[in-house]
C-alpha cells in the first residue's frame, strides 16, 4: 500500500517523483475562530460528488458533516476518507474542522494514489467477461463491483464467473480484489471451457482455435491491452510479439515474453500464453509489493528520522518503530493514520523543585503548574511545523484548532526588547507578524531538557517565571522603556535585574513529556518528582495514592510516603515500614498517625528512625530491630538522651505490665506507674538483679 501522508516531517516518494511534494504544514488561511466554513466544505463536496446534497449539508455541524461525507466515503470505497473521517468525529469538533479543511484532501490523495490499482482491476475484470463497465460503475467501491460483475455474469450465463464473484463479495476486500485480479480469469476460463465442452457439434479442432483465441484474450488482459478479435487470431509466435511490445520494460512479463518469442518451439508459445505470463505477471506482483512495502518502510524511518532530530516529537518516534517492528500492515496504518495521532506532546519544567508542573494554557492565559484532571488548563500541545519557519515549531493547544502559544510583546523598545514579557494563548489571525510570534525554535539546555527561543524577539526564551508565571527571558537584566521627557525624544531605558542571571538556563529548560501526563497535583507526587534522593531511596511508584479521611499515601517500591496537611510528605520504608503497618496499623495507631520525619540517621550513625505525628517514634538497628516508644516512657527517654543514654536503644514496643506500662532498651528498662503517672528508670534487664532510680 503506497500512502502519501506526512505531517510536516517526509515528502513521500511517489509526490517526489511527480515532483509535486505533499508535506502537510499548517493551513492554509487558518481562522481563529468558527470552525469550517461554508467555501471550505463546499471543496470537500466537489471533490466526494455530494455537491447536490449541498443545501442540507452546510448548516450541519463540523462533525456532523464529516460523518455525512465519512459515509459516503465508505460506500464509494474511499478506505483513507472514510478511516480518518470516523477518527476526527471521535476527536470531536476541532478535529472534524481541521479534517475538512486539511486532512481530509491528504486522505483523497491517498485513496487516489491508491484507487489507480483498484481502477486498472476493474477494467481488467470487465474486458474478461465482456461487460461494458461506465464510469459510474467504475467509480464504485470493489465490493460493490463485484455485485455488479455478478449480475451480468447471471445475465450473461457465466455461471463460473457468477459463483466466484459471490464467493468473493461475500469475503473481506482481499479477496474481491484477489478476484478482480486473478479470480476472475480463472472463472471466465472455466466458463469458455465448460461452453466448448457442452458444444458437441464442434470438432476438436474448432474447440482448440476457440480456446487459444480464449487464453489469448486473457493473456492481452495482463498488459492491459483490448483483446480484439484480430489479435486473439494471430499466430502464436506474432501474439507473443505483441505481448512484448505492449509489456513494460523491467518487468517478469516483457522478459518471459521476449525468451517465449525468440524460439523457435511451438510448445513454448503455448506455455507461455496459457500459463507463463501469468507466472512471470504474479512475479511482478510480488516484486512491486515488495518495492512499494520497502518504501514505505523507508518513508516510516525518514520521518522517525526527522522527529528524532527535532527533538520535540518522542511520541511520534515512537509510533514509528512500532510501525517498523510490525508488517506491512502497520507500517501502513502509521502513514496513513498513526503519524497524525502522534504530533501531540506535554511540555514539563526542567527546574529543580518544579519538576511535575507543565506549561498549562487556555484562553485566559499561560501558566506553569501540575496536571490535575478536570481543571481550567490544558497540558497538552500539538506541535505543528514552525508557522514562519519549518525548521523550527508552532505549539497549538490540543482541541483548539489554530490556537497557539505566542508571545505578546507587542512592539520593541530602543533598545529591541519587547515591551511585554508576558505569553498567551492566541488565535491565528494569518497575519505574518502572528506566524513570527507563534514560531519557537529548539536549542538543546542537557541530555533530556530543551529551551525554546522565540522568532519574533531574538535572544528571548519561553522562561519559567519565579512564580507560576511564564513569559518572555533572557539571561541577565530585562531592559524596559521609560516615558519621553517630551514629545519626539527616544525614551531612555532602565535596565533592571528582574531575573537572577544563574537561574537564565534552570529556567528556560523544558522536558518533552507524554500528553495527557499523569496526575501530578498531589503534595506527594511532587515531592518525589522534585527530591532526587527521596526518589532514589524509594524507587517507582507501585500503586496509585490511597486516602483515609486526612491521610493520604502512596506505595513506591522501596517506601511508603505519608501526607497531611500539617505533616507534609515524609517517608517510612524498610525494617521501620514493616513494623509500623504489621505491629501498630499504620498511622491509624493512635499514639503514632502520619509521620512528621523521613527515616533518618541517628546521631551515633547506628540506627534509624521516624518520629510521628502523635508523639510516637519507631526505632531500629541491625542488633535489635524496629520497636515503637510513645507517651510519658518515650518523653523520659528523650529527656535522658535517647539512644545515646546509657539505656540505649528499645528492644520491645511498650506493653503492659502489672503496675502500668513498660519498654525494654538495652541497657535497662522504662516503667510507667499507672497508680501515680508517675516514671521509673532502671538499668540492667527485667527478671534479674537490676539498678532502678525512685518513680520520679
Amino acid at each position: 500500500m503506497v500512502v502519501l501522508l506526512t505531517a510536516g516531517l517526509v515528502t513521500p516518494s511517489v509526490a517526489a517523483a511527480e515532483g509535486a511534494p505533499a508535506v502537510l504544514g499548517p493551513v492554509a488561511n487558518a481562522r481563529a475562530l468558527g470552525g469550517a466554513d461554508s467555501a471550505e466544505k463546499l471543496k470537500v463536496l466537489g471533490e466526494m460528488g455530494m455537491l447536490g446534497d449541498a443545501s442540507r449539508l452546510l448548516p450541519l455541524s463540523d462533525c456532523s458533516f464529516v460523518t455525512e461525507v465519512g459515509q459516503r466515503a465508505l460506500a464509494v470505497g474511499k478506505k483513507a476518507v472514510s478511516e480518518t473521517a470516523r477518527l476526527a468525529w471521535a476527536d470531536g469538533e476541532s478535529a472534524c474542522t481541521r479534517w475538512i479543511q486539511e486532512l481530509f484532501f491528504h486522505a483523497l490523495r491517498s485513496d487516489q494514489e491508491n484507487e489507480w490499482g483498484t481502477l486498472t482491476l476493474k477494467q481488467h475484470a470487465a474486458e474478461v467477461v465482456g461487460l461494458n463497465a461506465t464510469p459510474q460503475m467504475l467509480a464504485l467501491g470493489v465490493k460493490n463491483f463485484v455485485f455488479e460483475v455478478y449480475n451480468w455474469a447471471v445475465s450473461s450465463g457465466q455461471s463460473r464467473v457468477k459463483a466466484a464473484a459471490l464467493t468473493a463479495y461475500r469475503g473481506a476486500s482481499a479477496d474481491q480484489l484477489t478476484f478482480l485480479d486473478v479470480g476472475v480469469v480463472e472463472a471466465h476460463n472455466q466458463d469458455v471451457q465448460d461452453k466448448i465442452d457442452q458444444d458437441d457439434q464442434k470438432d476438436q479442432e474448432q474447440k482448440a482455435l476457440e480456446k487459444s483465441r480464449a487464453a489469448k484474450r486473457n493473456a492481452l488482459t495482463v498488459v492491459r491491452a483490448q483483446p480484439t478479435d484480430e489479435l486473439a487470431n494471430l499466430p502464436d509466435q506474432q501474439f507473443i510479439s505483441e505481448i512484448v511490445r505492449r509489456a513494460e520494460r523491467d518487468t517478469n512479463v516483457y522478459a518471459t515474453a521476449l525468451t517465449a518469442v525468440l524460439s523457435e518451439d511451438a510448445a513454448v508459445w503455448k506455455e507461455f500464453i496459457n500459463a507463463g505470463i501469468y507466472r512471470a505477471r504474479d512475479a511482478d506482483l510480488r516484486r512491486d509489493a515488495q518495492q512499494r512495502a520497502e518504501a514505505d518502510r523507508r518513508r516510516v524511518l525518514e520521518i522517525r528520522t526527522k522527529a528524532a532530530q527535532s527533538l520535540v516529537h518522542p511520541a511520534l518516534v515512537a509510533a514509528a518503530d512500532s510501525a517498523l517492528a510490525g508488517g506491512p500492515a502497520e507500517v501502513g496504518n502509521f502513514l496513513l493514520y498513526g503519524q497524525f495521532q502522534s504530533l501531540s506532546q506535554s511540555f514539563e519544567s526542567g527546574k529543580q523543585g518544579k519538576r511535575g508542573r507543565y506549561l498549562n494554557g487556555n484562553g485566559s492565559g499561560v501558566w506553569l503548574g501540575p496536571n490535575k484532571p478536570g481543571s481550567a488548563g490544558n497540558v497538552t500541545w500539538t506541535i505543528r511545523p514552525g508557522l514562519a519557519n519549518p525548521d523550527c515549531h508552532s505549539f497549538e493547544m490540543s482541541g483548539s484548532l489554530n490556537f497557539f502559544l505566542v508571545p505578546d510583546g507587542g512592539s520593541l523598545s530602543p533598545n529591541g526588547n519587547p515591551l511585554s514579557s508576558s505569553v498567551s494563548v492566541s488565535p491565528s489571525d494569518d497575519s505574518d507578524a502572528f506566524r513570527r510570534k507563534a514560531t519557537w525554535c529548539v536549542e538543546k539546555r542537557s541530555a533530556d531538557t530543551l529551551a525554546f527561543k522565540s522568532a519574533a524577539y531574538p535572544n528571548y526564551y519561553l522562561r519559567q517565571q519565579q512564580d507560576s508565571s511564564v513569559g518572555l527571558g533572557r539571561s541577565g537584566p530585562r531592559c524596559e522603556a521609560t516615558e519621553p521627557s517630551r514629545p519626539g525624544q527616544i525614551p531612555p531605558e532602565i535596565c533592571l535585574p528582574m531575573w537572577n542571571p544563574d537561574n537564565f538556563a534552570a529556567e528556560t529548560a523544558w522536558r518533552i513529556a507524554v500528553p495527557n501526563p499523569p496526575d501530578t497535583s498531589s503534595e506527594i507526587t511532587q515531592r518525589w518528582l522534585n527530591d532526587d534522593a527521596l526518589r532514589a531511596r524509594a524507587g517507582e511508584p507501585v500503586d496509585a495514592e490511597q486516602a483515609d479521611g486526612s491521610v493520604r499515601w502512596r506505595d513506591y517500591q522501596h517506601a511508603r510516603l505519608y501526607w497531611r496537611q500539617d505533616t507534609g510528605v515524609h517517608e517510612v520504608r524498610e525494617n521501620i515500614l514493616d513494623a509500623y503497618l504489621k505491629r501498630f496499623g499504620g498511622h491509624q495507631f493512635a499514639n503514632f498517625g502520619p509521620p512528621v520525619t523521613d527515616q533518618s540517621v541517628t546521631p551515633d550513625g547506628i540506627g534509624r528512625y521516624n518520629h510521628f505525628v502523635n508523639g510516637g517514634s519507631i526505632y531500629w538497628t541491625q542488633a535489635t530491630g524496629a520497636y515503637g516508644v510513645w507517651g510519658a516512657i518515650r518523653t523520659k527517654w528523650a529527656e535522658m538522651g535517647w539512644e545515646r543514654s546509657f539505656l540505649g536503644y528499645p528492644t520491645s514496643d511498650e506493653y503492659a505490665i502489672p503496675e502500668g506500662r513498660r519498654s525494654t532498651f538495652q541497657g535497662g528498662w522504662i516503667d510507667w506507674i499507672a497508680a501515680t503517672g508517675k516514671i521509673m528508670v532502671c538499668a540492667g534487664s527485667p527478671g534479674q538483679s537490676a539498678s532502678c532510680r525512685p518513680p520520679a
